[in-house]
């Protein structure tokens, strides 16, 4: 079955730290959309690097 896989560098990342999300998937291709947990946009594509100055959940969208 197609699956979707998510990693962050570090399991723990400081504010005002960078830290890179990646999201993959046994589907080719897929388009990958992230968004911040206030539904906002914070980037695009497989990989991307986040910066955030308080705790927060991202949600990755997988569209094959």
């Amino acid at each position: 079955p197609p699956q979707i896989f998510v990693d962050v560098t570090d399991d723990l990342v400081n504010c005002n730290q960078p830290a890179t999300l990646t999201a993959g998937s046994t589907v080719s291709p897929t388009t990958f959309e992230w968004f911040d947990d206030l539904g906002d946009p914070a980037g695009s594509g497989p990989v991307i690097v986040v910066d955030p100055n308080a705790t927060t959940t991202y949600t990755v969208v997988g569209t094959d």
